[in-house]
């Protein structure tokens, strides 16, 4: 009997040489040969078929139930599926006692049988069995390996190698080449590239959020208009927030061109905020028939006025003072408007021309700058003119605000003990003259006083629900007094502690009277009484006559 090292070596030369082994016996538990498991086979050519998994159905292709196969994917015997290579037959596995196995080849290469290649005649036995088994734990060598690669397959336990043809790319029942990617590897990229598009994904996620966010960001920090008016609206932030734009900025309403005007940059040097829902206003020598206005002083006191309130409201339109009034603010770029009066008197003529001047005015300026008109101031205390005379007049300015489109609200200002249920049906707006120093009491009633009236006396015969405001309410700050109202610079500071506060409590609007001190007034003067100069808020030279600090804050 051959040593191990012998069979080893037959084995290996047979390798070398492609056998084909046709014929293999059988042993039986007791180490005798019963028979051939496989009979003859005659040469055929193998032609490939599109699939790796069966021979092609052509003619010549071999009939499997010859080779004792089975004849379709779902047939299993053994452990083995008829898949296979288009170029190698893979056989059933033959058990035998020592448990290995045997395959019947057939060379791909030259269509030889073992005998052939071998030099033995057909149906002659191989050496004995033994000597064709193949130690498991060893690894024999290949000499062709640059033709036929060993393939890695599992049955049980023990791994065997079988030859497939390396050109070919194909192993078993999968169509890849040789270089396939192994399918734990095939998972690994295919995870790899999922995990690659999520990152992806998120980028572009992130980089989005980061294209919203920061402008968001910018904007906020920058603050957009809508923010800093809700801000201003609250009167703590307005006064922390005033003084410091002020010192950092200036005035920054005031246009370009007087930023550099010294007089005026000075007239805003005490600037707190407007606090005033309207001033009203008479420019100085707009008296006819001298007429002595000019636009300069219109421009320092409007500059001046600015600095607390956004409204003012004057009486006539002689001297052109409603053109030289609306041009400064224009010119300045000021944040205000005007309560336009037509003065209206016994002398129709006067009243004519007061009428025209005022459409011309009106056909000249932008809307936006007129708060509303007011015709006549008073008239009917002076008796200048009838109610019904006056109605005409307020009829004549509505039908021709309507020629140009204008929605202007027009009325009359009258004292407040002489507005009528007609007077008010008849207009846009009535404004209401109330004093309260000429109640005769003191300034500590004043401002309750004021409303009373408006809300006993005026308020019951506004049956078409018109605008009510106050066109004039004061309290003088020297020149005597009447009965118990003293004429003070303390009182006149006191009324406006308690009155502005009120008034934006209760919702009325007003015009306090005046803006300045007017000196003029000196006609008007009766013995002792020597107040009628005296009513404005700032001097005849524009300087404050109390402290406004803290007036706004009504706390």
């Amino acid at each position: 009997m051959d040593t191990k090292e012998e069979r080893k070596e037959s084995t290996v030369d047979r390798v070398k040489r492609r056998v084909t082994v046709t014929a293999l016996p059988l042993i039986s538990d007791s180490g005798e040969a019963v028979g051939n498991t496989f009979t003859k086979l005659e040469p055929y050519k193998i032609t490939r078929s599109k699939s790796s998994n069966y021979f092609s159905s052509v003619a010549g292709s071999p009939d499997l139930s010859e080779w004792g196969l089975p004849t379709s994917k779902s047939d299993k015997q053994g452990d083995l599926y008829t898949s296979r290579s288009p170029s190698v037959i893979h056989h059933r596995k033959i058990s035998t006692t020592g448990g290995f196995m045997r395959l019947d080849e057939i060379s791909p290469l030259t269509n030889e049988n073992s005998a052939a290649v071998s030099g033995k005649a057909d149906g002659e036995n191989l050496e004995s069995p033994n000597e064709e088994r193949l130690e498991l734990d060893e690894e024999p060598t290949y000499p062709y390996s640059s033709i036929l690669t060993p393939v890695e397959t599992n049955y049980g336990k023990q791994n065997y190698s079988l030859y497939h043809e390396a050109t070919s790319g194909i192993q078993g029942n999968n169509s890849s080449t040789s270089s396939s990617i192994p399918a734990k590897n095939i998972k690994s990229y295919f995870r790899w590239t999922a995990m690659k598009n999520c990152y992806a994904i998120l980028l572009v996620i992130i980089l989005l959020l980061l294209g919203g966010f920061v402008p968001a960001v910018v904007i906020l920090s920058n603050g957009t208009k809508a923010s800093v008016m809700r801000y201003f609206r609250s009167d703590e932030q307005r006064k922390s927030l005033l003084p410091y734009l002020m010192d950092l900025y200036g005035y920054t309403g005031i246009s370009l061109p007087y930023r550099q005007d010294k007089e005026i940059i000075a007239l805003l040097d005490d600037a707190v905020e407007p606090f005033f829902f309207g001033l009203a206003y008479s420019p100085r020598e707009a008296m006819e028939p001298k007429c002595g206005i000019t636009k300069r002083e219109v421009l320092l006191d409007l500059t001046k006025l600015s600095t607390v309130t956004t409204r003012i409201r004057n009486y006539g339109m002689q001297c052109n003072q409603s053109d030289f009034i609306l041009d400064s603010i224009q010119s300045l770029n000021l944040n205000m408007t005007l309560s336009m009066g037509v003065w209206i008197g016994g002398n129709d003529t006067i009243n004519s021309i007061q009428l025209e001047s005022m459409k011309k005015v009106i056909e000249k300026y932008p809307r936006k700058l007129f708060d509303s008109i007011f015709i006549g101031n008073e008239v009917l205390y002076r008796k200048d003119k009838t109610p019904q005379q006056l109605v005409e007049y307020i009829s004549d300015v509505k039908d021709f605000l309507l020629t140009l489109g204008y929605n202007i609200p027009v009325g009359t200002s009258e004292i407040g003990s002489l507005v009528t249920e007609e007077i008010l049906s008849a207009c846009d707006i009535v404004g209401a003259n109330i004093h309260p120093f000429f109640s005769g009491d003191s300034v500590v009633n004043g401002s309750s006083w004021t409303f009373d009236f408006l809300k006993y006396q005026i308020e019951p015969l506004n049956v078409k629900n018109t605008t009510i405001i106050i066109t004039e309410v004061g309290w003088p700050s020297g020149g005597g007094g009447y009965h118990k109202a003293i004429a003070s610079i303390p009182n006149l500071k006191y009324l406006l502690s308690e009155f502005l506060c009120a008034a934006r409590e209760q919702g009325y609007g007003y015009y306090f009277f005046e803006a300045f001190d007017e000196p003029w007034k000196k006609i008007f003067y009766s013995g002792k009484d020597k107040w009628e100069t005296d009513w404005g808020i700032f001097t005849k030279d524009r300087k404050r006559k109390v402290d406004f600090n803290g007036l706004e804050s009504c706390q």
